[in-house]
């Protein structure tokens, strides 16, 4: 089970931020979400979201706490074809979006000075619009960008290791089949090869632990699933979010806690459809989450954790996360 921001964290996190002076002016520059998704309307369903982040942060410390500057990770400038976002709010605006390669977004935050004991809430609230269909039937491409983003190794995607390359070997023998048998192959032996197990010695470790002891939790399945498409030459990237194995997120419009719904799947790009996503965690039996994500069992947020970073002066901050989910229109 992934966890709030930092896969394998513990849900509160404490730490101490760099000291600094003051931070400089920042430029007033807001890139919101841009994500166009045409194909989006055509799907078989759709359901809407009101997903809301807090994050308070408290001082602990006996002095009081100045000069606090936070860089959040927001939800991410999505393009993945089964969700939209529709709505973004903040209850406090940032000073500055940065938008990463990959999309993911991070928010720049002035805090005001905290006493001992103090506490403030940032919120981001998001209102989205996810889509079930099956997307290697009815995708209609997006475009890549990049490749080498979705190609190359990464932290805990080792896709250039002897024993991963070794596996893309098994899934496809010299080279053979196209994108899509490839992609399913991959998937299969991901599903054959790991057993789900949250006090696995790999767990939130990654692909490499994951295909060496056999064992982990969501994030060694998504990430052994990506590694092994990257060695096999098909671009892949991990997304982070929420999921539900058996029902939707929600049901009405009273706001549910997301505890324990953290979660991480993978998708893989496939020339013509676009994104396609895979979840080898979730599926079991006849249900086999590939290709298609079930309308409100799943919210994406973003495609790699980012860290709450910061500095301030004095004191000691605490930061807790807690995210709920909504029914919306």
């Amino acid at each position: 089970m992934a966890s709030r921001k930092s896969l394998g964290l513990s849900i509160l996190l404490i730490f101490s931020l760099f000291i600094s002076q003051a931070p400089p002016a920042v430029a007033d520059y807001h890139p919101r979400l841009t994500a166009q998704k045409n194909w989006a309307d055509q799907a078989s369903s759709a359901e809407y979201y009101i997903l809301e982040n807090e994050l308070l942060i408290e001082n602990t410390g006996s002095e009081a706490a100045t000069k606090v500057r936070l860089e959040v990770p927001l939800m991410a400038d999505l393009d993945s074809p089964y969700q939209e976002v529709v709505k973004e709010e903040f209850s406090q605006e940032p000073l500055e979006i940065r938008q990463l390669d990959n999309g993911n977004r991070i928010g720049v935050f002035s805090v005001a000075d905290l006493p001992p004991g103090a506490e403030t809430v940032l919120v981001q609230k998001y209102t989205v619009k996810v889509c079930g269909t099956n997307w290697i039937q009815d995708g209609r491409g997006s475009e890549l960008g990049d490749p080498n983003l979705y190609l190359a190794p990464g932290t805990k995607i080792e896709s250039t290791h002897p024993s991963i390359r070794a596996a893309a070997s098994q899934v496809a023998p010299d080279g053979c089949g196209d994108d899509l048998s490839i992609a399913q192959e991959a998937f299969a032996f991901t599903r054959r090869t790991l057993t789900y197990d949250l006090d696995s010695p790999a767990a939130n470790q990654g692909a490499l632990a994951g295909l060496q002891t056999g064992s982990g939790c969501c994030e060694e399945y998504a990430s052994l699933f990506v590694a092994v498409c990257r060695a096999s030459g098909i671009p892949a990237r991990i997304v982070n979010g929420y999921a539900n194995d058996q029902d939707e997120l929600a049901q009405g419009s009273q706001a549910i806690n997301l505890a324990g719904r953290r979660h991480q799947w993978a998708e893989f790009y496939l020339d013509g459809k676009g994104w396609i996503p895979v979840d080898p965690t979730l599926s079991a039996g006849d249900r086999q989450v590939f290709g298609k994500l079930p309308a409100g069992c799943y919210v994406a947020e973003n495609y790699g954790d980012n860290k709450v970073t910061g500095k301030y002066r004095g004191g000691r901050l605490s930061i807790k996360f807690q995210d709920k989910v909504a029914r919306g229109y």
